[in-house]
């Protein structure tokens, strides 16, 4: 009886031992479950943390371009009043310069006009000028010609003269005798050639 005792005993202590290794294998299977659940928990939880820094950095980041892009909005907001002023300017002096272009192209009409009148002003003169040339070269070819006339006229009368006074019907020559006290000139007759 002891011995039955004893082995029933044993059949307990092996049973409590089964079942005592059965939940420490459950237990084991558990902690196991429960270390691949923390374990997840860890890694989502450190995916979480990387995620939430490169979401932070991503803020930074947009956060530092939103405030590049703003500060070039200020900048080209001035560049752009800057170039709205400067169009005026441009604006404004393109008017000018037209302004100023129409005035010189007017003074130029009025030039032009006025070097038109004074061109054919000078023709005028200059046509003028050659008709009296023209003119005083004929007045002195006809002087020319009448000077030669005259001293052939002359020339033609001295030689009558001259025939005349050889002549036996010459008239009385006078010729200068000599001077009175007074000083008055006296004339006489002269002699007929041939005497």
């Amino acid at each position: 009886m002891t011995t039955t005792r004893g082995a029933v005993g044993m059949a307990d202590w092996a049973a409590m031992v089964e079942a005592r290794d059965a939940k420490i294998e459950r237990l084991r299977e558990l902690l196991q479950y429960e270390n691949q659940r923390a374990d997840a928990a860890i890694d989502r939880e450190e995916t979480a943390e990387k995620a939430a820094e490169e979401a932070q950095a991503e803020v930074e980041r947009l956060a530092s371009l939103a405030g590049y892009w703003e500060h070039r909005a200020e900048e080209s907001a001035e560049e752009a009043a800057q170039l709205r002023s400067a169009w005026k300017v441009s604006h404004a002096t393109g008017e000018s310069y037209r302004r100023i272009t129409r005035d010189l192209n007017e003074t130029v009409r009025e030039l032009l006009s006025a070097l038109t009148g004074r061109t054919s002003e000078r023709d005028r003169y200059r046509l003028a000028w050659l008709s009296a040339r023209r003119r005083a070269a004929d007045e002195a070819n006809f002087a020319t010609e009448a000077l030669e006339i005259r001293d052939a006229h002359i020339a033609r009368l001295e030689a009558q003269l001259r025939d005349l006074r050889e002549s036996t019907h010459a008239p009385p020559r006078l010729v200068a005798a000599g001077s009175t006290d007074d000083g008055d000139e006296v004339w006489r007759l002269a002699e007929r050639e041939g005497r």
